[in-house]
């Protein structure tokens, strides 16, 4: 175990889907597998004690499971995390995938707007999707500028354009490659029991009417970290967009939470979240 700067148990990645990893590193060991949370969590450090809590990091290790789950305890005071190393035994896991993995359980807590529907801290499953790639994933690699750059031949043209339409900057192109690889990767994985793989250029034709807070299909999972991955606008950490001290799902909230997310009809529909979960309650925004 270890511990960082009325309980609700929340769901779990890996309880309803695993993410995978594959990274340019090949397949994490049980050392790194150690590392790799730990790393998340030290650059997040600041965020979490800002907000009046610690985290309590608790590694199973030499399991059989394949996933993550979080939750809040001691009022709000802890945030407890879960981890099993039976994912590294999983096909397609790379160290990337796994720090994403690790970034939407740290997404419930820091998204923000739109919350589940029964509780008053957590993110929506879609919203921490959106979180890891937009948010969290800059954050751990922005630095890694060689690393980044040498994704640009690990995907295929059509994404790469998507990435140099998405930013200007060389850098963050770089960036967005990188990410784009492992939300490729994970797509492989979300799709090992289905008969046909996600894809990453067919996105889930679903609309829904209202916002669904609970797991995603594969497919919607896929289309969120990739619009993530799109959004060339920088997510406000000062605070938890759209919390306004009591996390409900209002147009206030949503409105509060527009500057981290990509939202406007002004800005290209491949950066939105997806309507395959989402349902915007305001339409200033279409």
């Amino acid at each position: 175990m270890k511990t960082l700067g009325g309980n609700i148990i929340l769901f779990s990645w890996a309880l309803c889907s695993v993410l995978p990893v594959v990274a340019q590193a090949g397949q994490p060991d049980s050392r790194k597998f150690r590392y790799l949370i730990d790393d998340v969590f030290d650059r997040f450090a600041v965020e979490i004690q800002k907000r009046g809590a610690r985290a309590q990091i608790e590694y199973h290790e030499n399991s059989s499971g394949t996933g993550a789950f979080t939750w809040r305890k001691e009022g709000g005071r802890v945030w407890e995390f879960h981890f099993y190393d039976g994912v590294l035994k999983t096909n397609k896991i790379s160290d990337d995938v796994l720090s994403l993995i690790v970034c939407h359980e740290l997404g419930h807590h820091l998204a923000g707007y739109p919350f589940k529907d029964d509780s008053n801290w957590s993110s929506a499953e879609g919203q921490a999707d959106y979180f890891s790639t937009h948010a969290c994933a800059p954050r751990l690699w922005r630095e890694a500028h060689a690393l980044n750059a040498s994704f640009s031949t690990k995907i295929s043209a059509s994404m790469r354009n998507k990435c140099d339409d998405s930013f200007s900057a060389q850098p963050r192109r770089d960036l967005c490659y990188r990410t784009v690889f492992a939300v490729d990767t994970m797509r492989h994985y979300e799709g090992r029991h289905l008969k046909v793989l996600p894809s990453l250029d067919k996105p889930d034709p679903t609309s829904v009417s209202q916002t669904f807070t609970r797991h995603p299909a594969a497919q919607c999972r896929i289309d969120t970290q990739l619009a993530g991955a799109f959004c060339a606008r920088e997510f406000d950490f000062s605070s938890v967009p759209g919390h306004l001290g009591v996390g409900r799902n209002t147009v206030e909230a949503e409105r509060d939470a527009a500057s981290s997310h990509c939202e406007e009809a002004s800005l290209p529909y491949l950066m939105h979240r997806p309507r395959c979960w989402f349902a915007s309650l305001d339409s200033i925004f279409f």
